[in-house]
Formats: C-alpha cells, structure tokens, sequence
C-alpha cells in the first residue's frame, strides 16, 4: 500500500518542477517591496510640488540672474495651477505640475503703501473691486460677461496690499500652457484705500 505521505511529497516536488519549467518563480517580499517603492516613486512625479520647492525654485533662478535679493522671505501665492511666489517687485510663475518656470513679472513696489485708516479691506472685498475691470476686459475681448462664471478668483495678502487673479476653470487635466487665455489680467489693490495701484493689462 502506497503511503499517503510519499504521495504529497512526489506532488510537492512536481509542482517545483512546474513552476521552474513554466518560469514562475515563487513570491517574496522583495517584489512586493519593490512594487510598493515602484508606486510610490510614480505618486512622487504627479503629486503637485509645495509652496517650499516653488520658493527654492525662484530663488535659485534669482541667484542664478545674480539679481540682488533684498527680500529673502517672498509670499507664495497658490492658484489652480500655478505658485505664484512674489518678491517685492518681481514675480515667479511656477507650474505646480512640473516645476518649470512658466512667467515672470515685474509689479510696482507697494512695501511703501502706508496705513490711512484704521481698518482694511477684506480679501472678499478685494475679489469684488477686481472684478469691475475684469468684466470690462471680457467685454473688450469679444466674451460675454456672464463668462467670469468660468474663472475662480484668488487674493492673495501681500502686506499693504491684495494681488487679486481671475483663474480659467477648465478641464482638470488642462495645464497652464493649453489653457485657452493663459494670461488675464491680475490687480494689485491696496489694502487700506482699496484702490487699484496696478494692473497687467
């Protein structure tokens, strides 16, 4: 009579035999490890860079331009896709997909906008005062004004003022360059008076 256990290790040993024939190689936890570091190295490239990466990028262009940098700590600004990282007088656009510089410009310095009341303005209010000339420039570009539904607004607190963008909305996958108007107008409104001191167009 046959053993019962010589049987399973004849199957055991002939499904080695198999596995070795047919190049299956039995799993460990090395492969899974590596599939894991795999994944997460591929997370890493899509993940949208940080307010820090944008602001080591500006500064190593600026030095780079070998421009004089007397304001070491600038205002990041965040919009759909872009770091906007402000310098007193000049300002980085950062792709927060890839990180490549897509802009840069030069605004008018507001470090000397002093106080003349008590209160200022409010980031809603500042939204608000930038978006009467921002229907008049869809207007004079041939869009209807019910289109500013299209872009979302963003402030951002720069000190003695509020740089105010109108963001296209878009499709999700849409990057800064394919973008049908990847340049409207921004304000710079100061944030005691609320006066316009600055637009790009």
């Amino acid at each position: 009579m046959i053993s019962c256990r010589l049987i399973a290790v004849h199957c055991f040993a002939l499904s080695l035999i198999l596995q070795t024939s047919s190049g299956v190689k039995p799993t460990n936890g090395g492969s899974s490890a590596n599939q894991r570091s795999s994944r997460d190295e591929q997370a890493a490239r899509h993940r949208p860079i940080s307010k820090e990466e944008a602001i080591a990028i500006s500064r190593s262009d600026w030095h780079g331009q070998r421009r004089p940098l007397e304001f070491p700590i600038p205002v990041a600004c965040e919009r759909a896709r872009l770091w906007v990282i402000i310098y007193e007088g000049a300002d980085y656009y950062i792709d927060k997909t890839s990180g490549a510089i897509v802009g840069l410009g030069f605004t008018p310095t507001i470090n000397k906008l002093s106080p003349g009341s008590a209160t200022s303005i409010s980031q809603s209010e500042a939204i608000q005062i930038g978006r009467t000339p921002f229907l008049h420039f869809l207007t004079r570009i041939g869009d209807n004004t019910e289109q500013i539904a299209d872009y979302d607004p963003v402030a951002c607190d720069v000190g003695n003022a509020w740089r105010v963008f109108f963001d296209y909305r878009g499709e999700a996958w849409m990057t800064p360059a394919s973008l049908p108007n990847t340049n409207p107008p921004h304000y710079v409104i100061n944030k005691w008076n609320g006066k316009i001191v600055f637009s790009s167009h």
